[in-house]
């Protein structure tokens, strides 16, 4: 009973996971396959900015955007929701009050913390303006833009969080090629950015995505271990 129970918990996420897969591949699909035909205050009955937008060339559909969604955007938000789902378990863990959680606590604090500051960064192009102001990092070997030293400086916070908490994050053998995933993408991003190839945003999304599967993957496995041995 508890295998068939089992059976349909992981079915039953995978159909989800599946569906959230294909709705997030439709979007980049549509963000990717437009264009604006016209703008501006297109309907008698409204002042607000309409876009007259047509989809592959051929669907043409009226719409009246609070913001431009870009794939930037649209990764910002993926990272603000991860980041999220990092505070949660965190939140979660700590109600428990457990012995042996602290570690696990701070691991998904510092998520949060770090998926705000990229959602950020993604949103208001923090690393741009910076490498803007620091443009002597352009004298270095094999870099054309400032920014791009910027981006390859996440990578040090990155591995020594990898190095500080491996226990913790490869704790579930399934969150191990996701987790592979997310640092292939972010080096293929990384790559893209500094020479200036089409597919970062890609890339990007990719990871965050990645990023998603593998802390639902350790999240939750953090918690079947803890309240497997809560008495």
């Amino acid at each position: 009973m508890a295998g068939e129970n089992s059976r349909r918990y992981w079915l039953y996420f995978g159909v989800v996971g599946v569906v959230c897969l294909l709705l997030v591949l439709l979007i980049l699909s549509l963000l990717g396959n437009y264009e604006i035909i016209e703008k501006g205050r297109l309907l008698d009955y409204t002042k607000g900015v309409i876009y007259k937008v047509r989809f592959y060339g051929q669907y043409t559909v009226l719409i009246e955007p609070e913001r431009r969604l870009g794939q930037d955007v649209f990764n910002s938000f993926l990272l603000v929701g991860i980041g999220f789902i990092s505070l949660t378990y965190a939140f979660i863990i700590a109600q428990l009050k457990c012995q042996g959680t602290k570690q696990k606590i701070f691991m998904f604090m510092t998520m949060f913390v770090g998926m705000i500051y990229l959602a950020i960064d993604e949103f208001f192009g923090v690393h741009e303006s910076i490498g803007h102001n620091m443009q002597f990092l352009a004298n270095l070997p094999f870099i054309e833009r400032p920014d791009d030293v910027i981006v390859m400086s996440y990578l040090f916070p990155v591995v020594l969080f990898f190095l500080y908490f491996r226990k913790e994050l490869l704790v579930c053998r399934a969150a191990i090629p996701p987790l592979a995933c997310v640092v292939i993408f972010f080096l293929l991003s990384a790559i893209s950015d500094m020479f200036t190839f089409q597919f970062e945003e890609i890339f990007e999304l990719g990871a965050s995505i990645c990023l998603v599967l593998t802390i639902l993957l350790v999240g939750s496995t953090h918690l079947q271990k803890i309240v497997g041995r809560s008495p």
